[in-house]
């Protein structure tokens, strides 16, 4: 990560603008970045207490939080998502938005394409109908149906 501040310098210098997506497990770095972002993406990838569960490693949630009050305290353009894997219930999607209220928020379908777990691998996706009324019932937006 040293060279990732340089990097976007570099090409914001050159008149692009900087979008970062981030898990944000590295509220430190985000933080450093912000001033020469344009726009970030930051995945949930589940409520905090069902974090472990949902990515397989141990995770430390209070940088989830940090990114977030980041973000939310920023002036810059951002987004929050979570993909829609079949463990994730619909309270656990209302426990995230209850962590986001009033922020931009996307809902993106589940793709049992390539998974690091191959049983979630297995999983089917929620049907159309499903992530619809989810993304309702929570205020979001759908993506990539």
């Amino acid at each position: 990560m040293p060279d990732l501040k340089a990097f976007l310098d570099k090409i914001g210098s050159m008149g692009f603008r900087i979008k970062l997506d981030t898990n944000g497990t590295m509220p430190d770095v985000l933080k450093e970045l912000l001033p020469i972002l344009d726009y970030v993406a930051m995945d949930i990838k589940a409520p905090l207490n069902k974090y472990k569960e949902i990515v397989g490693v141990d995770i430390d949630t209070n940088k989830i939080l940090t990114s977030v009050k980041l973000l939310k305290e920023s002036h810059i353009e951002h987004e929050f998502r979570t993909t829609l894997v079949p463990l994730l219930t619909i309270e656990d999607i209302k426990d995230i938005r209850a962590m986001i209220p009033g922020q931009p928020y996307y809902l993106q379908q589940f793709r049992p394409i390539t998974t690091i777990d191959p049983g979630i691998g297995q999983m089917r996706p929620y049907r159309h109908e499903v992530v619809k009324r989810i993304a309702k019932e929570v205020g979001a937006t759908v993506r990539g149906l």
